[in-house]
């Protein structure tokens, strides 16, 4: 009896056992067949990504990009410009095309080395011009220093000369005019009649700056201050209105003003002196 029992039982565990695996042969027979369709269907998926079969590729390769073995299917993006895309008539195009841009190119290459040698002659045309003008100042500056000079001469003949006259003494007086230099003479003589002429150093001095650029010439008049205004005024009332005009607004605004101050003075004492000797 006992004999019998064990048997049934071990053909019982025998049963369950074959039973198991039975079923997990079945599960996996069943994965397995799951993964072979499923590694199908993603070749079929490489191989029409790869091929890019209908512009699947193309259409969906933001959403593939994101799928982390498909996206590596993915082609490269196509570029129009790789004559591998190009018909032999597109590339003969584009050469054409390129060519035609080369040679444009180097026309404005040569356009920009052109416009840049005339800027750098132009550069060099002006640091001569700075390099004359600043020579003119100083030579300028030179020939004002000398005309301040004469002027105290001058100043002081015509002192001496004028205590000569009141006191009566010709002998004196000609004693003194032999003693002057001819130059010296002229000038003290124009000075004495109040002639309206301008001597010659005068009409140099006018000369010089009216041809100047009115910048420098207004530079060097306010160099020269307010302890030459008297000669900046004689200078700039001998000159021409317009230069007169340019010189003025190129200035700076206060020795301009004392400038336009004293010559509307000297414009003015010239009319009341016209309009009196008319009436005589």
């Amino acid at each position: 009896m006992n004999t019998q029992n064990k048997n049934s039982n071990l053909q019982n565990t025998t049963e369950k056992r074959n039973k198991k695996n039975s079923f997990l042969f079945g599960l996996s027979a069943v994965l397995v067949s799951i993964l072979i369709i499923v590694l199908i269907f993603g070749g079929v998926f490489y191989f029409i990504i790869s091929k890019n079969i209908n512009g699947f590729a193309e259409r969906y390769r933001e959403q593939i990009s994101t799928i982390p073995v498909l996206k590596n299917a993915l082609p490269e993006v196509e570029d129009p410009e790789d004559p591998k895309y190009m018909s032999d008539e597109q590339v003969r195009k584009k050469y054409q095309e390129l060519r035609k841009l080369r040679d444009e190119l180097k026309d404005q290459l040569a356009e920009a080395q052109k416009r840049i040698d005339e800027m750098q002659n132009q550069i060099a045309e002006r640091d001569k011009k700075i390099s004359e003008y600043q020579a003119l100042e100083e030579e300028l500056k030179n020939k004002i220093a000398e005309a301040d000079k004469e002027l105290q001469e001058l100043e002081e003949a015509k002192y001496k000369f004028q205590q000569e006259v009141a006191n009566k003494d010709s002998s004196g007086f000609i004693e003194f005019y032999k003693g002057m230099d001819k130059s010296n003479a002229e000038k003290l003589y124009i000075e004495i009649l109040k002639d309206k002429k301008i001597d010659d150093e005068v009409k140099n001095f006018v000369k010089i700056y009216e041809n100047m650029e009115p910048k420098s010439a207004a530079k060097i008049f306010e160099q020269m201050g307010d302890s030459k205004l008297n000669l900046v005024v004689d200078i700039m009332k001998n000159m021409k209105r317009d230069v007169c005009a340019q010189v003025l607004a190129a200035m700076n605004p206060e020795y301009a003003s004392k400038v336009s101050e004293e010559l509307s003075k000297l414009y003015i004492a010239a009319k009341e002196e016209n309009e009196t000797a008319d009436s005589e």
